[in-house]
């Protein structure tokens, strides 16, 4: 069954945004009311929402999980929130969420797409995870402003437009798409945010840093077509010293896996994460 998450319950002191959640960024949590042994958090990306990950959270839910989705900071209402935002508020809300599932379920695993990943591989060198999902990981972006111009802009703290279009051919899967993909568009796609985006990517190069120190089992999946993030970012990985890691390629696929152009490519994503999670069961 969903139920909505109580952001001043559960995650209390890590919010601080005015403006109200859009329908799509509502966080949410899906528990079996039998009970259920073992629990997953879904983290989404860098001005993301929890509204990307219902398709995942509905197939691992289906195979015995609870799931929780909680909605970053600042992400999900306005540009005005995201502005007094960092990497500390969004691993902090992450952080508490899960210590709170810890304390309920023990071991928990942690599921994060994008930026998600990124916060995924930071917590589980602070907790013992029972294994970490990261889906088109942010560990490294094919394009980025140069240091010198990002540092300038973020002395000016001057928000730059940006084009963006929304694209019909994502397959979005929550209740009042793509309606609240276009309002968010507009929030947050169509403008670049000089400090958020400098703040990400000292998170980028902690989380690629740490790598070689991960010691839980890691599943790591690609799109072979992601425009944002290079397939070889999995080389990271080969000089961990997991006793249990896998890396995937998905044909077709692109950054936004759990809803992406090519249904085959979604479907196959799906089925590892949900595999990976009952393999390790």
């Amino acid at each position: 069954m969903r139920y909505p998450i109580d952001e001043k319950l559960i995650l209390a002191g890590c919010y601080r945004d005015k403006e109200d959640i859009i329908d799509a960024a509502q966080p949410f949590k899906l528990i079996h009311e039998e009970g259920a042994r073992e629990a997953v958090l879904m983290l989404h990306g860098y001005a993301g929402y929890p509204g990307e990950l219902c398709s995942v959270a509905k197939a691992v839910y289906s195979r015995g999980f609870d799931v929780y989705v909680p909605r970053l900071p600042g992400m999900g209402t306005s540009s005005s929130d995201f502005r007094n935002t960092s990497s500390a508020d969004w691993i902090g809300a992450s952080e508490n969420a899960l210590m709170v599932m810890i304390g309920r379920y023990g071991k928990v695993s942690v599921l994060g797409h994008s930026m998600g990943a990124l916060i995924a591989i930071l917590l589980s060198l602070r907790h013992e995870l029972k294994c970490i999902e990261l889906v088109a990981p942010a560990l490294k972006l094919r394009q980025r402003p140069s240091s010198v111009a990002l540092k300038t802009l973020c002395a000016l703290d001057k928000v730059l437009d940006v084009e963006w279009h929304s694209d019909p051919d994502y397959h979005l899967h929550y209740d009042g798409a793509p309606k609240d993909d276009l309002e968010l568009g507009v929030q947050y796609w169509s403008h670049f945010y000089p400090r958020q985006f400098s703040s990400f990517l000292d998170m980028e190069r902690e989380a690629r840093n740490r790598i070689p120190d991960l010691d839980c089992p890691t599943l790591a999946i690609m799109g072979k077509d992601d425009p944002l993030v290079p397939v070889d970012v999995l080389g990271y990985f080969d000089r961990k010293r997991l006793s249990f890691t896998k890396k995937v390629v998905v044909p077709g696929g692109t950054h936004m896996l759990f809803y992406d152009k090519d249904e085959k490519a979604e479907e196959i994503t799906i089925k590892e994460c949900v595999d990976f999670l009952c393999l390790l069961s």
